[in-house]
């Protein structure tokens, strides 16, 4: 396996993490005939969840997830039963109460994050105005709202602002969240390729090693001869009418070799291995 198959399968591994990551709190329709409708999913930690449809009973939800969304809330429209059909993966929330002027679903009233007592037959969905969100002309110190009366500036930044930071903050913990596990994916890849790299070339330098022979040594019976006999001094001790006596074998006469043996070789191969 070589590193550029390694390197492309991790690019593909990036790609589709980067493609499926998401901030919590941030809402998508899906399964709607168009962009502006659809089943309510809510990211929570990285991972796309539905809503339950209990108190999904008035519109006020459906303005909050259409002013999330950048449309107006105008002729927002909730549903339920599983209306733009049901969806996969978690169930996050459960009985949200919004009031209709909360910036995003999460400053709503609802259950604990994952607390829930349905299943995706009550998945929740919304339609908003395919116009988008209309925003007051402001001048130094009104605003001047075609759909309300006028309003101090410094009393709608003071209605705005802890929202607006909490939104933030959650995006900015999140963001930091999913960079550190990027960072742990991106790792635990590398490790695994140096590893495959490390063990595909140990195993080919295994596989190209040529045997070795060492201290080899050809020889002629005529050259053995002297060596590994006549060279061996062999004693031996006699006992003859109780008198002691010695013999060595290099005083022995020898047998006579044949001549057709005289040049036929011998090898002796000592610690011979692979």
């Amino acid at each position: 396996m070589s590193v550029k198959f390694l390197l492309f399968l991790l690019s593909i591994q990036m790609a589709y993490f980067l493609a499926i990551a998401c901030t919590t709190g941030q809402v998508r329709l899906a399964n709607g005939a168009t962009s502006n409708q659809g089943r309510v999913e809510i990211c929570i930690n990285g991972v796309w969840g539905t809503v339950c449809d209990d108190f999904w009973v008035t519109n006020n939800n459906a303005r909050v997830v259409c002013r999330q969304l950048g449309y107006s809330t105008d002729g927002a429209r909730a549903f339920t039963h599983a209306y733009y059909g049901q969806g996969t993966g978690p169930i996050v929330l459960d009985n949200v109460v919004c009031s209709g002027n909360e910036s995003n679903l999460l400053a709503c009233s609802s259950y604990i994050l994952g607390t829930h007592n349905c299943d995706h037959s009550e998945d929740v969905g919304v339609s908003c105005s395919s116009l988008p969100a209309s925003y007051p002309f402001c001048s130094s110190s009104t605003c001047d709202c075609s759909y309300q009366s006028s309003v101090n500036v410094s009393t709608l930044i003071a209605t705005a602002t802890p929202n607006a930071v909490g939104g933030t903050a959650a995006a900015k913990a999140s963001a930091i969240v999913l960079a550190v596990l990027l960072l742990i994916l991106i790792i635990i890849i590398s490790l695994m390729s140096l590893s495959l790299i490390y063990y595909y070339r140990t195993r080919k330098a295994v596989n190209n090693k040529e045997p070795v022979c060492d201290d080899r040594r050809s020889s002629t019976l005529k050259e053995l001869e002297y060596e590994d006999v006549a060279n061996s001094e062999v004693v031996f001790n006699m006992s003859y009418d109780g008198r002691q006596d010695s013999l060595g074998s290099a005083s022995l006469p020898l047998p006579p070799i044949p001549e057709d043996l005289y040049d036929r070789i011998y090898t002796e191969i000592k610690d011979c291995y692979l």
